[in-house]
């Protein structure tokens, strides 16, 4: 999806793609060169085909009555809607991943609106489980002691949820610095925080922070669970400290692990709540900064990860959203229902010289990128 600005005073304005398509095509030349670089003559297949994904991106400005319009910083902008774009369906592409998202996310988001009307009194969670780093070359096994902790989990007596959404997270630790000074082996979260508590104090200078890639797998899963209404305040209620102990003793570890598990505030706007919330379930599998990173590490993500199912829902939700549906769109990355759309056509093509996606025709107009 694009955004369209529309000028106030009637002039012509700039079109360009979101900064996320751009930046998950620089990040795929980096992968890029790495597959390149590899004696793997798999690898270096999978660099050609991922080289070569989505030169020109073919979206429609829908007619008026079918818009979907929201204000931005800048005005109000309308959604422009994707209609057709050459992929390489690579797993490992992040323009690819990028797209298997989106489509995922608005199956999602057609479902949610019926099981809430249908189950209005229903509440939800949103739970996080993690275990300890691994190497990358040990993610697969990791991935699989989560995947069997999960299914023992489900199947517990004690397990409260009557559906969920469930999506495995891969990130990669950086080794941090600040001034030459070692923070430590830091994921995202934990150095946002550091970088958050150093700019409350004045302190941070971002031109001061190093890092660097290391060998290292954070596998962790995110999930949305469906409740009954009366769940907190039922024997079945599960404080923090019951789901670690749950989760620790379903993936049989020997250590303590950590886990998040908090409320999804109702509101009255609880569609975009609820919005918010499948988003932050459903993302990228790994970050497309993480792929980039390291070579080895991305030999070992590839390795690992294959054929691994990212994405999947469970109980009451799988009633509304097929997991037959997610497994095509994770192989295919078409639906099966996606119809074509009547409206303007806008168009964009990758510049490689300019590393950014040019505007090349709206409507009749067409525009040089030279």
């Amino acid at each position: 999806m694009i955004s369209l600005p529309l000028s106030q005073s009637g002039q012509q304005v700039e079109l360009r793609p979101v900064e996320r398509l751009e930046a998950c095509k620089r990040a795929s030349l980096k992968v890029v060169e790495y597959y390149t670089l590899s004696e793997n003559e798999q690898y270096r297949r999978k660099a050609e085909k991922i080289l070569n994904c989505s030169p020109r991106m073919e979206y429609v400005l829908p007619p008026p009555e079918l818009q979907r319009r929201s204000l931005k910083p800048g005005g109000l902008s309308i959604a422009l809607e994707l209609q057709h774009v050459n992929r390489c369906h690579n797993r490992h592409c992040p323009m690819c991943q990028c797209g298997r998202v989106d489509k995922m996310r608005a199956k999602l988001f057609q479902s949610m609106p019926k099981i809430q009307e249908d189950y209005p009194d229903y509440r939800f969670l949103f739970l996080t489980l993690t275990m300890a780093n691994c190497n990358i070359w040990d993610l697969g096994a990791s991935v699989q002691l989560m995947y069997k902790g999960w299914n023992r989990m489900t199947q517990r007596k004690i397990w409260p949820a009557q559906g969920y959404i469930k999506s495995l997270e891969v990130t990669m630790p950086w080794d941090c610095y600040y001034e030459d000074c070692y923070l430590g082996r830091m994921g995202k979260k934990s150095l946002n925080a550091w970088i958050d508590k150093c700019s409350k104090q004045g302190t941070y200078k971002p031109e001061l922070l190093r890092k660097e890639p290391t060998d290292e797998a954070h596998p962790h899963i995110h999930a949305l669970l469906m409740v009954s209404p009366g769940y907190f305040g039922s024997r079945h209620y599960l404080t923090q400290p019951q789901w670690t102990q749950l989760w620790k003793d379903c993936t049989r570890l020997d250590y303590k692990p950590i886990i998040n598990i908090e409320a999804v505030k109702p509101r009255v706007d609880m569609p975009s709540d609820m919005a918010r919330s499948v988003l932050e379930v459903v993302k990228y599998t790994t970050k497309p900064e993480d792929m980039a990173a390291s070579a080895e590490w991305l030999y070992g993500l590839t390795e690992q990860m294959h054929k691994v199912r990212a994405v999947s829902v469970g109980g009451i939700v799988a009633d509304y959203v097929s997991q037959a549906v997610l497994n095509r769109i994770d192989d295919t990355m078409t639906s099966g229902d996606e119809e074509k759309r009547a409206g303007v056509p806008v168009i964009f093509e990758w510049v490689p010289l300019k590393r950014s996606y040019a505007l090349t025709q709206f409507g009749n107009d067409k525009y040089s990128f030279v």
